[in-house]
C-alpha cells in the first residue's frame, strides 16, 4: 500500500534531442551578426557583401518570419495574365561600388495572393523577379524600371537560380570573382568617365560662404519650422536638425544635397522674416541660391540628383519660387520635379518595396504627397493642364505622427495618432490632403480640352469643398479655443488662413464662368453669390495689413513677397472679382432708374438704393484699403504693377458711375496715366534706396553681400525685370 503522501514516481523517456537547422545565412553566422533571411540578407547588404550572400543546403528559411525582406526571385508570383506584377527599382548599376542591386516591388496587400499561387501554380517561376537590393537612400540613386523596359526581360534568365547545378562552393567562388570583376570595371569606368565628362563639383563655387551667420539662420530656420513645413512636409526636422548641428559644428563636411536643402530653407523662412531689411538681403541671396540649385537638379550632371536629397531640394524650390516671387516657368519645373519623383519610384506605395525601413517608407510618403499638392497647386496658377491622375499612384497618405516620434533608427513605426486624439506635425498636412482627389479633379476638369464642367457639375463639387473649408475652420478652432493644446498661436494662424484661401481658390475659379455669366442670367445666381463669398473671406485675412506700419501677421508678409497663391488676399483674383462685383450692383442699381437720369438726391432716396449702397460699401472699403497697401508694397521695393495699376482704374470706373456718368472709360484712362507715372516715382525711389552699400557689423556681410543682385543674375540667364503681379 503507498503513501498517499508521496507521489509515485513515473520513469520518463529519454528525452530526444535533434539539431535545428541554421536559419541565418553562412556570412552571417561566421560574423555572429542576427540575420533577416533575406537573400541577401540586410547585414550582408550593409557590409557591401550582397553577392557573397548564401546559405547552406541544408538551411530552412523560415518565409513567415522574413516579411521585410526580399524573396528568392523563383517564388515570386505572376499575376491573372500570366505576366509578372512588378516594377523595379535599380541603382544606376555601378557596378562594384552599388553592385547591381535592385528591389521588386509589391503592390500593398497581394502579399497572401501571392504566397498562394506560388503554392498552387508552378508556373510563377516562368517569370522571376531579379533579386537585388536598393542602396542607401540619402546616398545612393535610385531608379523605377517600368513593365516595358528591358531589365524585366533580363529577370527572367535569372542567373544565379540557373547556376544552382554548380554547387554551393563553385557558385559562392563565381560570386566571389564576380564581385571582384565589378570593382576592377567600376573603377576604369568611373576614371574614363572622369576625363570625358565636366564635373561640377560646386554647383555655385563658394555657395556655402554665402550663407548668412549662424544667429540669423536659426531665426530663418525656425521660420521655416513653423510656417511652411507642417503644410508641404519635405524634411524630417530630427533628421535635418542633426545634419544642420554637424554643419555648424564643423564635425563633418556637409554634402553637396545638405547645403542646397539648407540655403532653400532659409531662403522660405525669409519670406517671412519680421525684419523688412534683413528679409530683402537674404531673398536677395536666394536668388543666386536657385540658380544653384536649378544648375544641380537640371544641369549636365543631373543624374546626382536622382536621389530623396535631389526630390526635396526640388520641392523646396518650387516653394521658394512662388513664396519669394522669382518667376520664371514654375510649371516647367514642377512637371520635372513630378517625372523625378515617379522615376524613383515614390509615387508606388513603399510597403511594396521590401527593403526599406519604416523611416524610409513614411518620408516616402511624405514627399510624394507635398510633390503631388506642388503639381496640383501649379496647374491651377498656371491654368495648363494636369498631367497626373489619381490612377497613376497608389502612395498612401503618410501616418499623423510627429517628428520625433520616429528616426532613421527606428525599426518600427509607433501607432499613429488620429485627427480626433491630437495634433502632430503631419496633421496640417493630413487635413489638406483630405480634399487632394475632389481638387485634383477639380483642375483636370478645369485646364483640360475635355467638355468643361456643368453647372451641376460645379455647385456639387463646390459643396464638397466647402465642407473641407468647414472642417479646416473647426480643426483650427478647437485648437486655439483651448480644446487642443497650441503652442504656437501665430502658426496654427498662418495655416488656418493659408489652407482656408487656398481651398477657397479652387472654389472661386469653379463658379467664376458662371458668376460672370450671372450678370445677364439670373439662374446662375448662386455662382455669382459662390465667388463673392470666397472673395470677401480670403480678402478678410488682409485685414491686419497696414503698411507702412511694421506688419507682424506673417500670412500678410507673406502675401506681400509671394506669387500666385502665396498672394493671398491681394492676388488679382480677389480684387478683379471684388471690383467686378460692385460693377455689377450698380449697373442693376442703375437700372432701377429711368433711363438717363443721374443720381439725384430723388432717386437716391429709393430703399432699395439706398440697401444697395450699404451693402456694397464694405466691398469699395475692402478695395480702397487693398489699393492703399499695394501701393506701400511698391514702395516697399517690391515690382508689383498689375495690381495696383488694374485696381486704381476700377475705382475710378466705380465712382464715375456712383456719380451716374454714362461713359466711365475717359476717367479710367486718366487715373491709370498718373498711376504709372505714380510707379515710375517710387520705383525710382526704391531703386536709389536699394543701391546704397550694405553696412553690417559682420565682415561676411559687410564686404562679400551686395543686395543688389541684377547684375550677377543677368549672367545666370534670368529675367528679373519682367516679376511684374
Amino acid at each position: 500500500m503507498t503513501d498517499p503522501e508521496v507521489p509515485e514516481i513515473v520513469e520518463c523517456p529519454a528525452r530526444r534531442t535533434r539539431r535545428r537547422s541554421p536559419k541565418s545565412c553562412e556570412q552571417c553566422r561566421k560574423r555572429k551578426l542576427r540575420c533577416d533571411r533575406g537573400l541577401p540578407c540586410r547585414p550582408c547588404k550593409r557590409s557591401r557583401g550582397a553577392l557573397q550572400c548564401s546559405y547552406s543546403p541544408n538551411t530552412t528559411r523560415d518565409a513567415a518570419s522574413s516579411s521585410e525582406a526580399p524573396r528568392r526571385a523563383s517564388q515570386y508570383a505572376s499575376n491573372s495574365e500570366g505576366q509578372a506584377d512588378v516594377a523595379i527599382v535599380l541603382d544606376s548599376l555601378k557596378f562594384g561600388r552599388e553592385q547591381f542591386h535592385s528591389a521588386g516591388y509589391h503592390p500593398p496587400g497581394a502579399g497572401d495572393q501571392a504566397k498562394n499561387n506560388n503554392a498552387n501554380n508552378s508556373s510563377s517561376d516562368l517569370f522571376p523577379r531579379p533579386q537585388i537590393r536598393v542602396g542607401t537612400l540619402e546616398t545612393d540613386k535610385t531608379r523605377l524600371f517600368g513593365r516595358a523596359h528591358w531589365v524585366h526581360a533580363l529577370a527572367q534568365f535569372n542567373l544565379i537560380e540557373k547556376l544552382q547545378f554548380l554547387g554551393p562552393t563553385a557558385l559562392n567562388g563565381l560570386q566571389e570573382g564576380m564581385a571582384s570583376l565589378c570593382r576592377e570595371v567600376a573603377s576604369r569606368r568611373s576614371s574614363l568617365k572622369h576625363h570625358r565628362t565636366l564635373e561640377l563639383n560646386e554647383p555655385l563655387p563658394g555657395l556655402a560662404g554665402t550663407l548668412p551667420p549662424k544667429a540669423t539662420c536659426d531665426q530663418l530656420l525656425s521660420n521655416y519650422w513653423r510656417f511652411f513645413e507642417p503644410i508641404f512636409r519635405v524634411l524630417h526636422r530630427d533628421a535635418f536638425d542633426e545634419e544642420y548641428d554637424s554643419y555648424w559644428a564643423g564635425s563633418t563636411k556637409p554634402s553637396t544635397g545638405f547645403i542646397l536643402k539648407l540655403s532653400m530653407v532659409l531662403g522660405l523662412g525669409a519670406v517671412v522674416h519680421q525684419d523688412l531689411a534683413e528679409s530683402g538681403r537674404i531673398r536677395g541671396l536666394a536668388k543666386s541660391w536657385l540658380y544653384a540649385v536649378q544648375w544641380w537638379l537640371m544641369g549636365p550632371m543631373e543624374k546626382t540628383a536622382r536621389c530623396l536629397d535631389g526630390v526635396q531640394t526640388f520641392c523646396l524650390a518650387v516653394l521658394l519660387r512662388q513664396a519669394s516671387s522669382l518667376g520664371g516657368a514654375t510649371s516647367i519645373s514642377t512637371d520635372s520635379m513630378m517625372k523625378l519623383a515617379m522615376s524613383m519610384g515614390l509615387h508606388l506605395d513603399p510597403d511594396g518595396f521590401s527593403v526599406y525601413g519604416p523611416f524610409e517608407r513614411e518620408l516616402r510618403r511624405r514627399i510624394w504627397h507635398t510633390v503631388l499638392e506642388l503639381t496640383v497647386m501649379t496647374s491651377l496658377d498656371t491654368t495648363l493642364p494636369l498631367l497626373i491622375t489619381p490612377d497613376d499612384y497608389n502612395c498612401r497618405p503618410p501616418l499623423n505622427l510627429s517628428d520625433a516620434k520616429f528616426g532613421p533608427n527606428s525599426e518600427e513605426m509607433p501607432q499613429a495618432r488620429s485627427s480626433v486624439s491630437g495634433f502632430t506635425d503631419s496633421s496640417t498636412q493630413l487635413l489638406l490632403q483630405k480634399s487632394l482627389v475632389r481638387r485634383l479633379y477639380a483642375v483636370r476638369r478645369m485646364n483640360g480640352i475635355q467638355k468643361p464642367l456643368s453647372y451641376e457639375e460645379t455647385i456639387e463639387l463646390g459643396k464638397e469643398l466647402k465642407m473641407q473649408c468647414r472642417d479646416i475652420a473647426s480643426f483650427f478652432y478647437s485648437r486655439m479655443s483651448g480644446t487642443e493644446d497650441c503652442d504656437d498661436r501665430d502658426a496654427c494662424e498662418f495655416h488656418r488662413k493659408f489652407l482656408d484661401s487656398y481651398l477657397r481658390r479652387y472654389i472661386l475659379f469653379l463658379h467664376r464662368p458662371f458668376g460672370i455669366q450671372a450678370r445677364k442670367d439670373p439662374r446662375y445666381h448662386l455662382a455669382r453669390k459662390t465667388c463673392l463669398e470666397c472673395c470677401q473671406i480670403v480678402s478678410s485675412h488682409a485685414a491686419g495689413l497696414i503698411l507702412p506700419q511694421k506688419v507682424t501677421d506673417e500670412f500678410c508678409l507673406m502675401a506681400i513677397r509671394g506669387s500666385g497663391l502665396f498672394k493671398g488676399p491681394l492676388s488679382q483674383d480677389v480684387v478683379i472679382h471684388l471690383g467686378l462685383e460692385v460693377v455689377t450692383q450698380l449697373e442693376e442699381e442703375r437700372g432701377l432708374r429711368i433711363p438717363g437720369e443721374p443720381a439725384t438726391p430723388t432717386s437716391c432716396a429709393d430703399p432699395l438704393i439706398q440697401m444697395s449702397q450699404a451693402g456694397r460699401q464694405p466691398l469699395i472699403d475692402t478695395l480702397r484699403h487693398i489699393l492703399g497697401q499695394l501701393r506701400q508694397i511698391i514702395a516697399l521695393g517690391q515690382p508689383s504693377c498689375k495690381r495696383y495699376l488694374l485696381l486704381s482704374a476700377a475705382m475710378v470706373h466705380i465712382k464715375e458711375l456712383e456719380a451716374g456718368s454714362s461713359n466711365p472709360l475717359p476717367a479710367a484712362l486718366s487715373q491709370l496715366t498718373e498711376c504709372l507715372q505714380d510707379c515710375s516715382e517710387l520705383l525710382r525711389l526704391a531703386s536709389a534706396d536699394y543701391s546704397q552699400p550694405v553696412t553690417d557689423s559682420d565682415p561676411a556681410w559687410s564686404d562679400e553681400v551686395s543686395p543688389d543682385w541684377s547684375d550677377t543674375l543677368g549672367l545666370f540667364g534670368f529675367d528679373f525685370d519682367l516679376l511684374v503681379g
